[in-house]
């Protein structure tokens, strides 16, 4: 059971860091622009991330400057504590793009080729884009978590 978890669960993350709430917030704030649907790179650069951050917690996307099919949204919530605050961030696996994006590929397969050789094709490429997915996935949630530890200055990470 865990290593269903570990491979179609979320990562999750914690960052500790000296910095008050305010301050977090603050950081993160010069980084982030609002999500848009159409990004014109020509007229301004983009910042880091985009996105929206209230008083406690964060939802966040990479603002990605090439075509990608997987985005990686990232979730965090503020926690106060005696002397130092907590940031923790879960990284939710883009199911139903990587759904999505297979069943069309994986029909315009299908609509190709009817005989059961194909069939298996199909079925071994369906699990080649699901490894794809998942390695994109992963190297984006660790990406946006290093690049939000660099910003909020933090002492420490761990996986949880």
């Amino acid at each position: 059971m865990l290593l269903f978890l570990n491979i179609f669960g979320t990562m999750r993350f914690r960052i500790t860091t000296g910095l008050s709430a305010e301050e977090i917030r603050d950081a993160l704030s010069e980084h982030i622009e609002p999500k848009v649907f159409f990004r014109n790179y020509l007229k301004n650069k983009p910042k880091l991330l985009e996105g929206d951050i209230n008083t406690r917690n964060f939802r966040l996307r990479r603002v990605e400057t090439h075509r990608s099919i997987i985005k990686v949204d990232l979730q965090g919530d503020i926690i106060k504590r005696e002397g130092y605050n907590i940031v923790d961030i879960s990284a939710s696996y883009p199911w139903a793009d990587i759904i999505i994006y297979s069943c069309i590929l994986l029909y315009s397969l299908y609509s190709s080729y009817n005989d059961l050789i194909s069939i298996l094709i199909i079925l071994s490429m369906g699990f080649i884009i699901f490894i794809f997915g998942r390695g994109k996935y992963i190297m984006d949630a660790e990406t946006g978590r290093d690049e939000i530890f660099k910003i909020i200055k933090g002492n420490r990470i761990e996986n949880i």
